[in-house]
Order: C-alpha cells, then sequence, then structure tokens
C-alpha cells in the first residue's frame, strides 16, 4: 500500500506519523511524507527571474531540514517510512498534485480530537477533501492498529466499500467486527453481537469472507450517534463511506466525527 502523508511541526503530524508506523508494523506499506511550506506574502518576491528562485530554494531547504528533523524524531524506526518531501506553494494545490503524480492508496492527515459534528463536516467540505480520489484516513488518537471496525447501514453501497477495504487491508492480521447502525430511539446506546442479521450486514460477512478475511463478529449498533461512537472508543481503526454528491449529514458520519479512534472514509 502507498501511503501519502501531510506533516507539520506540530501535534496532530505527530500522531499521525507514529500511528501510521503501527499500521506499517502489520501490514507492508511505503509512507511518503509531504509538507506544503505556504509563503508568507509579505516576503514573497515579485516577478520570475533568478531573486526569486533563489528565495524559493532557500525557503525549501530550510524547511526540509526543519521537516526531516521531525519526522524522523518521531519515528526512528518506522516500516516503509521514505524521505519526506517539502514543497512551496498551496496546500490543496501541492497535495492533488502528488497524488495525480504518485498514485497512492491513501491520504492521511492528523487531526486534534474534537467533538463538533458541525467542524467535521466543514473539513468534509474543504476544497482538497472533495477533490481527493482516494480513500482519506483521519487520525484524531494515538491507539493501537488492533482491530478494525466497518460501520454501515441500508444506505451505503456495502460491494463498493468491503472491496475497497480488501485491497487495502486483506493482509492485516487484526479483527475485524461489522456493525450495522440501526438508528433506532434509545436513552442508552446498545453494542451486541447478533447470529440472524440484516440482509446488509449478511452481505459484508459474505463478501469479507470471499476475500479470505472472514469477520470475526458480526454486531448491531442502536442508540444515538454520540452514544454508538462512545462505544466505538479504542478501535484501532473506524471506517465508513461518505457520499459527496449529496452533501448532507448522515448518522454514519455523525458517528465518526464523534469516535475518538482513527477513522477511514471511503468516497461513495
Amino acid at each position: 500500500m502507498d501511503v501519502l502523508l501531510t506533516v507539520d511541526n506540530n501535534l496532530s503530524s505527530s500522531i499521525a506519523l507514529r500511528y501510521m508506523c503501527r499500521q506499517a508494523r502489520v501490514l507492508p506499506m511505503t509512507i511518503q511524507p509531504i509538507h506544503v511550506q505556504y509563503p508568507v506574502q509579505k516576503h514573497y518576491p515579485l516577478g520570475s527571474g533568478w531573486v526569486r528562485h533563489t528565495w524559493e530554494d532557500c525557503i525549501t531547504m530550510l524547511s526540509a531540514d526543519e521537516i526531516n528533523a521531525f519526522v524522523y524524531s518521531e519515528a526512528e524506526r518506522c516500516e516503509g517510512l521514505i524521505k519526506p518531501k517539502v514543497v512551496l506553494g498551496d496546500k490543496t494545490d501541492e497535495v492533488l498534485k502528488e497524488l495525480d503524480a504518485g498514485f497512492y492508496d491513501l491520504y492521511v492527515e492528523g487531526m486534534l480530537l474534537r467533538y463538533e459534528v458541525n467542524r467535521f463536516y466543514s473539513l468534509l467540505k474543504d476544497r482538497l477533501f472533495k477533490k481527493i480520489q482516494c480513500p482519506i484516513l483521519i487520525v484524531k488518537n494515538l491507539v493501537q492498529f488492533n482491530s478494525v471496525v466497518l460501520l454501515v447501514n441500508d444506505d451505503i453501497d456495502v460491494e463498493y466499500m468491503m472491496s475497497f477495504y480488501l485491497k487495502l487491508y486483506a493482509e492485516a492480521d487484526i479483527p475485524v467486527f461489522v456493525v450495522y447502525y440501526s438508528a433506532k430511539s434509545y436513552e442508552e446506546a446498545i453494542l451486541r453481537e447478533v447470529d440472524q442479521c440484516p440482509s446488509c450486514l449478511g452481505k459484508a460477512r459474505d463478501l469479507l469472507s470471499a476475500g479470505g478475511r472472514s469477520p470475526d463478529k458480526l454486531m448491531i449498533a442502536e442508540g444515538r450517534p454520540e452514544g454508538i461512537a462512545e462505544k466505538l472508543k479504542g478501535s484501532g481503526l473506524v471506517i465508513s463511506t461518505f457520499r459527496r454528491d449529496k452533501g448532507v449529514r448522515n448518522s454514519l458520519i455523525d458517528i465518526v466525527a464523534q469516535t475518538t479512534s482513527p477513522i477511514l472514509l471511503f468516497w461513495n
């Protein structure tokens, strides 16, 4: 798996980098850090001659020294980690350019843990996130990569979701739980294992089994999204899908927005 990880010299990038190094212990991957240095306008030389090019080279070199020191101090021993790329420009433009050029399977970004659902939806409407075609992994908390939760309901394309999961994580030998969310209104959130399951859950089980990764548990979640998010606390990774063409709130995104675990979104 080829991963593009955006990094800055801050806590959220530290958490994302260290988490991906934990994933790299479980399955083979190449982790390409990228740092985009946005030029401060008041120091930006005009024109396109050697003065400007020399200035850009200097800024990039200084940023590269800082980012290299940061990356290797945070992840001294990390399987698959390669030398960071440091470029000057607009973050959205440069990340999209690198994603197109590098044919990456996954884009990763750190985000300090917040529980405001509206802020999470604002993130999904960001120009970068709206244009990225590959799955996006948002790391909100540093946890062990020791389990995966696949969060489904009747509104998503289960076949699409399971095929993408198997493409990325079929080699990860960790427990897999498929959780069907039913938006029944209970005062207390309920997460229970089932034998007889909705067709959506059964289809997910069959697709995973056909791909060689039979789920360890099939579960039903009932209750308010914030309660379910709390129940999923401690999961190594929570995965769901998001319909960009709809652009409206839905219960699955309400859950992943409020869970403390890292989340992986497939665009549907």
